[in-house]
C-alpha cells in the first residue's frame, strides 16, 4: 500500500482537472501542464478531491501507485504556485548576466558560456554581496530542476576554494590544502 497514493489530492480554487485518453490536464493560473498517466492507474475526481488507486495490485504496478499521485500533485501545485530554485555563482572573475531568454556566464574559460533559457522557464541573475545570484523559475518542477542541474555542471563548487555553483543552503565543506611530503 502506498501512504502517497491513498491520500487525497486537495484541488484549490482556480485549478481545473480534466482526465481524458490516458492524460491528467491540470489547468491553473500560471499555465497548464500535462501528466501522461499509466494504464495500470486509475484517476477520478470527486467532490474536490483527486483520487489516485490502482486497477490490479501487482508488484510491478503498487510503486506506480505514489508516483502518479505524486506527479498529478506537483503539477497541481506548479500551475498554482510554481517552483523557484536558487544558485549562487561564486569566485573571483566569475560573472552571471541574464538578457531576455539567454544566461551569459563567464567562468574562468577562454569564452563565455551562453545557455538558452527553456521555454516556460525564466531565469535571472543579480549579484549580491560578493556572489551572484540565479533565480530560476517554472510550474514544471523536473524542468526547473534540470536546467538548474545543467547550469551547476558548468562549475560545481570546488571544497578547497568554495569557488563554483552552488545551491542555496547547500554546505560545501572547505578542504584543507593538500600538503606534499
Amino acid at each position: 500500500m502506498s501512504k502517497i497514493g491513498k491520500k487525497p489530492i486537495h484541488i484549490p480554487a482556480g485549478v481545473t482537472i480534466d482526465i481524458q485518453n490516458g492524460k491528467c490536464t491540470a489547468n491553473g493560473p500560471l499555465g497548464q501542464i500535462v501528466i501522461v498517466l499509466h494504464p495500470a492507474v486509475d484517476v477520478k475526481v470527486e467532490e474536490g478531491n483527486i483520487i489516485v488507486s490502482l486497477k490490479k495490485a501487482t508488484k510491478l504496478t503498487q510503486p506506480l501507485w505514489g508516483t502518479m499521485a505524486s506527479l498529478i500533485q506537483g503539477a497541481v501545485k506548479g500551475v498554482t504556485e510554481g517552483y523557484q530554485v536558487e544558485l549562487i555563482l561564486q569566485g573571483i572573475g566569475f560573472t552571471a548576466e541574464s538578457t531576455g531568454n539567454k544566461i551569459t556566464f563567464k567562468l574562468g574559460y577562454a569564452h563565455p558560456v551562453v545557455l538558452d533559457v527553456p521555454t516556460g522557464i525564466t531565469a535571472e541573475a543579480k549579484q549580491q554581496r560578493g556572489f551572484y545570484a540565479i533565480t530560476i523559475k517554472g510550474i514544471n518542477k523536473q524542468e526547473v530542476g534540470n536546467f538548474a542541474g545543467i547550469i551547476r555542471k558548468m562549475k560545481k563548487a570546488d571544497p578547497y576554494k568554495i569557488k563554483g555553483f552552488r545551491y542555496v543552503g547547500e554546505v560545501v565543506r572547505k578542504k584543507q590544502v593538500k600538503k606534499t611530503a
